[in-house]
């Protein structure tokens, strides 16, 4: 729906562009969990070949014997709701994993390909950017040292922020919009590949 919303924000302001932030490295959820079903229904179990938890961009892709069983059972599951709409639609994004799998190199860029193969027909063309090459670049890294040089304050300020959101609007859930950044903020250097200099200290 976002991805929609943001073409259609392109296309009413006369934007040459928006772009995309696609954030690969989410989690897994199980895939029961993720298909709806009719309470009571006994069908089979959903299953996508990946284990719930794994990056998406750490999964591995997923084979034709995997995807075909994903297909079948999430499409029994929905079959049992009183909305077909929904089996024919999964079937069509389906159709998109299997186009986009022979050039996909993990789960995340194979789901990324299929939604917008499935996007196809609404003719969507905004741009796609992984986050985990935007956090590449050196703006991003100018960025990331800003907030790990001045973390505490950076911490208070944004739970300040959420604290004055949730007291305006009557939000009760601490995790919502976002949970609040807690104890001390700190960084890999080895995995980041970057360090950050203050007082002479590196």
């Amino acid at each position: 729906m976002k991805d929609f919303l943001l073409q259609r924000f392109a296309d009413e302001s006369g934007a040459l562009g928006s772009t995309s932030l696609s954030t690969r490295t989410q989690r897994l959820t199980r895939p029961q969990d993720a298909v709806p079903r009719a309470a009571g229904a006994r069908v089979r179990d959903p299953a996508y070949g990946c284990h719930a938890g794994e990056s998406v961009c750490a999964a591995p892709r997923p084979d034709l014997k995997a995807r075909t069983t994903f297909r079948e059972t999430a499409l029994a599951a929905l079959r049992t709701l009183p909305a077909p709409a929904l089996a024919r639609h999964f079937r069509a994004f389906c159709d998109g994993l299997d186009e986009a799998a022979p050039a996909a190199t993990d789960a995340g860029t194979l789901m990324t390909a299929a939604r917008r193969i499935y996007e196809r027909s609404a003719a969507t063309d905004y741009l796609e950017l992984p986050v985990s090459a935007q956090s590449r670049s050196p703006a991003f890294r100018r960025f990331a040292a800003a907030l790990l040089t001045d973390a505490a304050r950076f911490r208070d300020v944004y739970n300040a922020e959420l604290a004055s959101y949730r007291s305006r609007t009557g939000t009760r859930s601490l995790a919502q919009p976002v949970p609040n950044l807690g104890g001390p903020m700190t960084a890999s250097s080895a995995r980041s590949g970057c360090s950050t200099m203050r007082g002479g200290r590196r």
